[in-house]
């Protein structure tokens, strides 16, 4: 299905068959430079933590960056709201669900890294602050296996007041740029 999206900018469409981005009530205001900051980022950093305080907009920001990199993913872009889990082990299955997989317990995060490998895409991972641990083991195990341009944009997270922050990972191979996306600044 598509969902077309009415904003003071213009409509947007929004594939859902590649994505479950939730939907915002109003554009970032204000913040375009960090989003194209973060987009920079993901360009050479195979994961990218927002950090900030509690109310800051991280999530909204994750959303916009998210949307704006649904036409360069292939593989889609996938948002994993992890505020209602109430355990560690609760975190692989959520991710799964918000991939829309239906997958084996126990075996979910290899079974999620293994379907990601060969894809295009973004995984954002939001409220992770009371299972960081268990979203820091899906991260290192997610980046221990290379895959063609699947990114993971783990966050937003209340613990690092500096911003979005990238672990350098051998860059991944994407989409052809069009005009409507600058490209990375090298001095950054």
């Amino acid at each position: 299905g598509v969902l077309a999206l009415e904003d003071p900018a213009g409509t947007r469409v929004i594939d859902l068959a590649r994505t479950n981005l939730p939907t915002r009530p109003s554009s970032i205001v204000g913040r375009d430079a960090e989003a194209d900051r973060i987009r920079r980022l993901l360009d050479s950093a195979r994961l990218v933590t927002l950090a900030a305080v509690g109310g800051a907009g991280k999530t909204r920001l994750a959303v916009a960056v998210g949307e704006a990199e649904l036409q360069h993913r292939s593989g889609g872009v996938w948002f994993a709201d992890l505020t209602s889990i109430s355990t560690g082990a609760a975190v692989e299955p959520a991710i799964a669900a918000a991939l829309g997989l239906n997958l084996s317990a126990g075996k979910a995060g290899p079974q999620i890294i293994t379907y990601l490998s060969d894809k295009q895409s973004l995984l954002i991972l939001d409220n992770c602050e009371h299972v960081i641990d268990e979203c820091a083991s899906f991260a290192e195990q997610f980046l221990a296996r290379p895959g063609p341009g699947s990114h993971h944009e783990a966050g937003p997270s209340q613990h690092d007041p500096a911003g979005p922050r990238a672990r350098p990972r051998r860059p991944a191979p994407r989409a052809p740029r069009g005009p409507h996306r600058p490209a990375p600044d090298p001095r950054t």
